[in-house]
Parts: structure tokens; C-alpha cells; sequence
């Protein structure tokens, strides 16, 4: 099933929703003022054919060292691991860059990084932090929560680090 919705708002926002995979609602927000797309994919974890992974770059380029995968663009990660859908997530530094943000940052597959959060993918942690970051942790019982924490936890499966918390739990 793919069903694609488009809305139009009075303040010239369009929003296109579609339901690519079972479980999965993808949509785009296009803002006028200021200039900006967002994108969503709203997953629904107790649909049984979802599951949540967790999956480094390339290979660790120089085993015990500081550095734990290189880097590769989402869409080459998605097509390797056979994912229906990739969101790029943690944080890195990556070797002999110094500025991310700027218009001579020399990001390019193949690249050494070091994650800056906590990560393991099917049980097998690739990476701890010095302080404790906000990460998304999947149990073996396929509990999700989200957690400060410095290394992954021992009866979790899956585990990707953040950077800021933007939503708490009322009530």
C-alpha cells in the first residue's frame, strides 16, 4: 500500500504524508518563513513486522584504537544492512577535520570517525562516552526508552546516542 496526502495550510505550509512500509508514516513539513523542510518517520514499535537497528558506518579502521567505523552516506548503510528506512543519527568527529559547519568541511565516505555517544547494534557494543548523552535503547525485550548513559546496557539490544533531550514525559 503507498498513499500519498498533500495539505496546503493558510499560512503556506504544505505537509505530504505516506505510509511506505507497514508501521510507517513518513511526511514533510515545508515551512515558508524561514525557509525549512522537515522530515518525519513516525514508526509504530509494536507493529510485529517493525524493528528497530542500530548500524555503524563501514569497518573499524584501526581496531583497539580511538576510532570505530568510517564513514559512509545513510542511503549505502540502507542498502547494505537491507533497511526499508535510514535516519543518520549520533554524533562524530571524524580525522583531521576540524570544522563541520562550514563551507570547506571535507566530510567524505571513507573518513575514520569516532561516535560521540554510546552505541551497540545486535547486542554488541562498538561504543561508550566519557559523559553521560541522551540514547535511545532498545532492551531484549523489545522495551524502548530513552536514557542518559555513558555505555550501553548490558540487557539492551540496540543502542544510538543523541545530544539533547527536546521532549520529556508530563504528568
Amino acid at each position: 500500500e503507498f498513499r500519498r496526502v498533500l495539505f496546503r495550510s493558510a499560512r503556506s505550509e504544505t505537509f505530504a504524508t505516506n505510509h511506505p512500509f507497514a508501521g510507517v508514516i513518513c511526511f514533510t513539513e515545508v515551512r515558508m518563513k524561514p525557509p525549512t523542510r522537515i522530515f518525519v518517520a513516525e514508526v509504530d514499535l509494536e507493529n510485529p513486522l517493525v524493528r528497530l537497528r542500530v548500524s555503524r558506518g563501514g569497518d573499524d579502521p584501526d581496531g583497539p584504537g580511538p576510532w570505530q567505523t568510517t564513514l559512509m552516506q545513510p542511503t549505502a548503510i540502507a542498502a547494505r544492512e537491507k533497511f526499508d528506512l535510514v535516519v543518520n543519527g549520533d554524533f562524530f568527529k571524524a580525522r583531521d577535520v576540524r570544522d563541520a559547519e562550514s563551507a570547506q568541511s571535507k566530510y567524505r565516505a571513507g573518513m575514520w570517525a569516532m561516535v560521540e555517544g554510546p552505541a551497540l547494534s545486535d547486542g554488541k557494543g562498538w561504543s561508550a562516552s566519557p559523559g553521560a548523552r541522551p540514547c535511545l535503547v532498545v532492551r531484549s525485550n523489545n522495551v524502548l526508552s530513552i536514557e542518559m548513559l555513558t555505555k550501553p546496557p548490558l540487557d539492551a539490544r540496540e543502542v544510538i546516542g543523541g545530544n539533547t533531550i527536546l521532549l520529556k514525559e508530563i504528568g
